[in-house]
């Protein structure tokens, strides 16, 4: 899943949120949970015999997205909404739940730069959502795999043909993440990697192909 922001009249910002994933787990029945799977911007890259949690992990990294596109929206004095690629109508409502739960808590609003809770459309009919889709489906995903799954897969996915992806546009990626501190000093945002597989930090995605 990736976001990607756009900037209408009077400072008001639409995210973006589509998804991807599919390499399946070594040792594990067709069809089982992904060996990589992308949400918000996180990439989760699980251990080969372990199961991921699909809804969980959407539902969290929706969130993570949503406080990110918030602290975004804040530096920028704008407001905004999510739009997000449609699933099942009962997956969606649990996201949308989640994101209410975050703006109408009991006290206060963690999220008071959006205006709505995450909505849902066809990505057929949004451009915004199509462009997110290229940029995970055919950046991140290809250049995640390659980098954190070669040699466990055995597929295409981790192809060294997709080093050419990270040596065209890694930096350029790098550039576009919005990146900040938080009240601890620690960094926040940007693209995150949970590597589970070989313990690989996120930076390495970016990196030139040696």
């Amino acid at each position: 899943m990736l976001g990607t922001a756009e900037d209408l009249d009077g400072n008001v910002y639409i995210c973006y949120v589509d998804e991807s994933g599919g390499v399946e787990a070594p040792n594990t029945r067709q069809g089982s949970t992904p060996l990589m799977a992308f949400a918000g911007l996180i990439i989760w890259v699980k251990a080969a015999t372990e199961a991921l949690k699909p809804r969980a992990s959407y539902t969290y990294a929706i969130q993570d997205m949503a406080r990110h596109f918030n602290h975004f929206l804040d530096q920028n004095h704008a407001s905004g909404l999510m739009l997000c690629d449609g699933r099942r109508p009962d997956q969606d409502a649990q996201v949308a739940h989640s994101i209410f739960m975050l703006k109408h808590k009991r006290v206060g609003d963690e999220l008071p730069g959006l205006v709505e809770a995450a909505v849902f459309g066809r990505s057929e009919n949004h451009v915004g959502l199509q462009v997110a889709d290229i940029v995970v489906s055919g950046l991140l995903f290809p250049m995640a795999a390659r980098v954190y799954c070669a040699g466990s897969t055995g597929g295409l996915h981790a192809d060294s043909e997709f080093d050419e992806l990270r040596r065209r546009y890694a930096a350029r990626l790098r550039q576009r993440q919005h990146l900040y501190r938080d009240a601890a000093g620690k960094t926040r945002g940007g693209v995150v990697v949970s590597d589970k597989l070989g313990r690989q930090p996120s930076r390495r995605l970016f990196e030139w192909p040696g």
